[in-house]
């Protein structure tokens, strides 16, 4: 089975003079605090592992290893870190000049919003309905100021819910049959509203998938947040979020429009793989691929573009990502 070397970013302020090893499940994670500038906020974190392919490998590091090296040293430390992207793949190819490699970077770009008269008449009208729609407001607006699936999903449905309501629950004691009552969130009406952004969306996968599953999965803490748990929440969180404009508006009285989520910052990721001819193809793993190069690339918008040599003298090829890369 084929051995990769892997490289994550990781947010952290934790600063060390060398590198820092941790092994979990017969995996050795490697901080690489020696490269770690005074002023980043960010580390390198290494990992090789055994896998059929890149993609089983990158899986297997993002979905549990890494978040459970990471999850273990934040509590240690009563610091914050944050799993980002994947930025560089290597394959064991000793013996090997041609060599390939996944290089990702990352970009951010400030994204401007002009503020209209349309927005400032709106925002006056709301602030007319703030007893009514106060609370709403709030988790919306901390819904848009979260990047992450997890947190944009739990704000996102804090202010779903509080729209629903609440409505007396009714349960029978499983025993002498009395009914028994209580206060809690208005279920019904909540798919009510869920069903105006997304008509498509039955009861049943309402009450089942998104109210039983992603809900109580978030709000009860009794699942981990694995990759593909969170890849789902991202069309939801579009829905609720499109869900609660349609209410508010209509509780303001406003005029139904189609409302554009902005960031602060767009922020882009070019995956490329590409191939070049190592000087050391002893080497398990070769490191002399020409970075300087794609970041050049980034920089000049080529990047991901499949064939591009740039510059002339730069001595590798650009292939294409997908489907290329798949089973590498």
């Amino acid at each position: 089975m084929p051995r990769y070397l892997l490289q994550y970013r990781v947010q952290t302020c934790l600063t060390s003079k060398a590198n820092v090893d941790l092994s979990f499940e017969g995996h050795n994670g490697t901080f690489l605090f020696s490269q770690k500038h005074a002023n980043d906020t960010t580390v390198l974190v290494e990992i090789e592992l055994l896998s059929a392919n890149n993609r089983d490998a990158q899986a297997l590091a993002a979905s549990f290893l890494l978040p459970q090296i990471l999850d273990s040293l934040s509590f240690s430390t009563g610091t914050p870190l944050l799993l980002e992207q994947c930025e560089l793949v290597l394959k064991d190819e000793a013996g090997s000049q041609k060599r390939r490699v996944i290089h990702v970077t990352k970009r951010n770009v400030p994204s401007p919003v002009e503020l209209s008269d349309e927005h400032r008449a709106e925002t006056q009208t709301l602030l007319g309905k703030n007893e009514q729609l106060s609370l709403s407001l709030c988790w919306y607006r901390y819904a848009l100021y979260r990047n992450l699936a997890l947190d944009r999903f739990l704000f996102q449905w804090l202010g779903f819910e509080s729209l629903a309501g609440q409505t007396q629950v009714h349960v029978p004691c499983s025993n002498c049959g009395h009914i028994n009552s209580h206060s809690g969130s208005d279920k019904q009406k909540a798919y009510e509203l869920y069903s105006s952004a997304d008509p498509r969306t039955s009861k049943q996968t309402f009450n089942r998938d998104i109210w039983g599953e992603m809900r109580n999965a978030v709000f009860h803490g009794n699942r981990y947040p694995v990759p593909t748990f969170l890849t789902g929440l991202v069309p939801v969180n579009e829905t609720l979020r499109r869900a609660c404009e349609i209410e508010i508006s209509k509780r303001a009285h406003l005029d139904e429009r189609s409302r554009a989520r902005h960031n602060v910052e767009s922020i882009y990721y070019f995956h490329n793989f590409i191939e070049w001819t190592t000087a050391k193809p002893e080497s398990p793993f070769a490191f002399d691929f020409p970075s300087k190069a794609l970041s050049e690339m980034v920089e000049h918008g080529l990047a991901g573009s499949v064939g591009v040599n740039f510059p002339e003298s730069s001595g590798f090829s650009i292939l294409n990502y997908e489907p290329d890369s798949r089973e590498w």
